[in-house]
């Protein structure tokens, strides 16, 4: 009798390697998640079932094992679907992939993802062919996701739409878009009676695809072997994807220095039709937010031919020729520059000018997106570099009136380095927060700088 109870524990030696392997990737991807303190990603249905299978896989369930098939199925040949569709065409139908191709996340964040939405469904396959599937699977699997579901919408915030519980990544559905009851009654309906039950249909086919004989002789052999084989060879194609997919586009330091004569490397950047095209410059709170309006610097951003090198300062004497200071949009120091990067698979930085060339931080690394959106700031905060050098060793004012004149673009990079940029702009800047945060008073013959209460707090109603 023990001799048959070891002889069959040997048997299936294959599941305890798949799942084993099932918890040790869902482990790592919980470590790598805390690490990054990103709490709320535990709770992704394919994080949870990852785990669920492998315990499914260690007791030998099959109803277990057939609820994260049903659940698993349709979703991560849709992830598969969407990751591949990019990658040859650069359009993204569903949305789902958008962070393997942000610069911001990890390599191993997005190593671990491949891996976890690769490795189930051929394990799964295999065990419910090992096993045989359970006709109740896909009602394990509803009260599974009801109860996931529910605790994503208790403990996460809509800012990181774990389970697309605050919208969906296609078609524009969300509450808002279209009601409360109607989207969370279409999350609860619409997966149990369109997913889940036909997935459970066709996992019930499996015990007709593979005869249990040859099943049984290949358990008796080298399956084992096999099962870590596809897990290490799946493991390192992971590794290999996260580190593909993990470029870093970060602007070259030559792009930021000024020589003593002709143009910099930023002035020569090409401005061609794929290149990052600003459309909106808006600033104060969200949803309540002031445009301000566009004045494309057409001609080469004018400088000194000939200075020290304590004294390479963009100069404005040619551009006053040609655009009067108060013709020059005002703007506060905070801004947020929206607009098209003109080419998907690349990053966008922003860079301002004005005495020296400020690199904007964070650049807008999501590169699955057309779109972009950067904040940027206009100098220094606070009065200082409105002073003249006497009084705060800051550069003076370039008008009488105490705004400073700054350039805008943004810059498109790749692989291989920046490839164009988009039109320079004008702005003036005005104040701090708001346009009139900064006035000047009379003052001895002169004029000082006033700090006014800012007006553009955003925990007002």
């Amino acid at each position: 009798m023990r001799a048959s109870a070891a002889t069959r524990w040997r048997s299936w030696d294959d599941l305890t390697v798949l799942g084993l392997v099932c918890l040790m990737a869902w482990l790592a991807s919980g470590v790598e998640a805390l690490r990054r303190g990103a709490y709320s990603e535990l709770l992704w249905l394919c994080q949870v079932s990852m785990a669920v299978a492998g315990i499914g896989f260690l007791v030998r369930s099959r109803v277990l094992l057939t609820a994260q098939f049903a659940g698993l199925l349709v979703i991560h040949l849709s992830w598969h679907v969407d990751f591949a569709a990019y990658l040859l065409t650069g359009r993204m139908p569903l949305w789902a992939t958008a962070y393997m191709f942000d610069g911001a996340v990890t390599a191993s964040h997005k190593g671990l993802s491949f891996f976890q939405h690769t490795f189930p469904i051929p394990a799964l396959v295999w065990g419910l062919a090992r096993l045989g599937p359970s006709a109740y699977g896909w009602a394990v699997q509803t009260i599974e996701a009801a109860v996931v579901v529910g605790l994503t919408g208790a403990l996460t915030a809509p800012a990181s739409n774990v389970n697309w519980i605050f919208g969906a990544g296609f078609a524009e559905l969300s509450p808002a878009a279209t009601s409360p009851g109607l989207y969370y009654t279409l999350m609860v309906a619409v997966p149990p009676l369109f997913v889940y039950l036909p997935t459970n249909a066709l996992a019930l086919r499996f015990d007709t695809l593979v005869p249990s004989d040859r099943l049984a002789r290949l358990a008796r052999g080298d399956a084992a072997l096999l099962a870590v084989a596809f897990a290490a060879t799946l493991a390192g194609i992971s590794v290999l994807v996260g580190a593909a997919c993990h470029v870093r586009l970060e602007p070259s330091e030559s792009l930021l220095q000024l020589p003593p004569v002709g143009p910099s490397p930023l002035e020569s950047l090409a401005s061609g039709p794929d290149a990052p095209d600003i459309t909106a410059i808006t600033f104060g709170c969200p949803g309540r937010e002031t445009p301000i309006s566009l004045r494309p610097l057409k001609p080469p951003r004018p400088r000194g031919e000939a200075e020290t090198i304590a004294g390479q300062r963009l100069r404005f004497d040619n551009l006053l020729r040609v655009l009067r200071i108060e013709d020059a949009p005002a703007a506060p120091q905070e801004i947020v520059v929206r607009g098209r990067r003109g080419h998907t698979g690349r990053g966008v930085c922003a860079i301002v000018g004005s005495d020296r060339l400020y690199l904007q931080s964070p650049c807008d690394l999501s590169t699955a997106s057309d779109r972009f959106e950067l904040r940027a700031h206009l100098g220094r905060r606070g009065l200082p570099e409105f002073l003249p050098p006497s009084r705060s060793g800051a550069p003076a004012a370039a008008d009488d009136s105490g705004g400073r004149l700054y350039a805008l673009t943004v810059v498109s990079l790749g692989r291989d380095g920046p490839h164009g940029r988009s039109a320079t702009y004008v702005l003036r800047r005005t104040g701090i927060d708001a346009l009139d945060d900064v006035a000047w008073e009379p003052s001895g013959g002169g004029r000082v700088p006033l700090v006014r209460p800012s007006t553009t707090a955003c925990d007002g109603p």
